[in-house]
């Protein structure tokens, strides 16, 4: 449970008061797991990002106060995922499962998606640096190799809509939704981890979407002592319709741990 005081001044523009989030995701985890024998196990999470400074944020609305728009929650926005995980082969996962990306970014560097390191504005998972996972998807994670393990995660694309409207209906397929694909590649053994991610996503003839993206994200961090410093490529390419756009992040940080 993150909050505390913020003052923020940008170009003569300034605000301050208690909020939350400030350096990580206020959250609470339901999570289960059965043994089912022979190296075998069914599991399941639930994850919930709350706002600890607002009530009507919780509710998902937007009341009289500015505060009540930092990080409205409810239950279960947050990751959802129901899958099998074999000691041998690996896991998949089915629901609103994270991406590889996610993994990626806080291989990096040390913020995650808090406000230090400018998640959304800067850096991204997805093409529109607004969220972590998508909907109806399923992701295959290989066991663990000499500290390698292998991704694929699958949304499929649902243009069924007759409307403009995005909102869930519980008949399948009939609303408008994105398609996204990834493989990713993750290192960790010993002082040295490196993860890399290549998500594509596909809005073309989604109702109100014409675009596709490739999201590359390469990161990596090394351990010394006390000392352990990250570096972040990122390569984030849009073409919407027929115009192309490109843009590319590097970053290098540090962090020290005392104690």
């Amino acid at each position: 449970m993150d909050a505390g005081y913020q003052a923020i001044n940008y170009k003569g523009n300034s605000v301050h008061g208690i909020a939350g989030n400030g350096s990580s995701t206020s959250q609470i985890n339901f999570r289960g797991v059965s043994d089912l024998g022979g190296g075998l196990k069914a599991d399941f999470r639930i994850e919930n990002d709350w706002n600890v400074v607002s009530n009507k944020a919780n509710t998902g609305s937007v009341g009289g106060s500015a505060y009540d728009k930092d990080t409205a929650g409810t239950f279960g926005n947050g990751e959802l995922r129901v899958g099998l995980a074999s000691d041998k082969v690996g896991r998949i996962d089915f629901g609103a499962v994270n991406m590889n990306g996610l993994t990626t970014l806080t291989t990096g560097q040390p913020f995650g998606t808090a406000i230090g390191g400018g998640y959304a504005s800067v850096t991204r998972v997805n093409a529109a640096g607004t969220a972590v996972r998508d909907d109806n998807a399923v992701k295959f994670t290989s066991a663990a190799f000499s500290g390698v393990t292998a991704t694929l995660y699958k949304s499929y694309k649902q243009t069924k809509s007759s409307s403009t409207s995005t909102n869930f209906s519980t008949t399948f397929g009939a609303y408008d939704k994105l398609g996204s694909q990834e493989v990713g590649l993750n290192y960790a053994n010993g002082p040295l981890a490196a993860s890399y991610s290549t998500l594509k996503q596909d809005s073309v003839d989604v109702v109100s979407g014409d675009t596709a993206t490739t999201v590359n994200t390469l990161g990596a961090n090394y351990t010394y002592n006390a000392f352990k410093g990250y570096a972040l490529y990122q390569t984030v390419k849009t073409t919407t319709g027929t115009v192309a756009t490109d843009n590319k992040l590097h970053s290098i940080d540090s962090s020290v741990h005392i104690g």
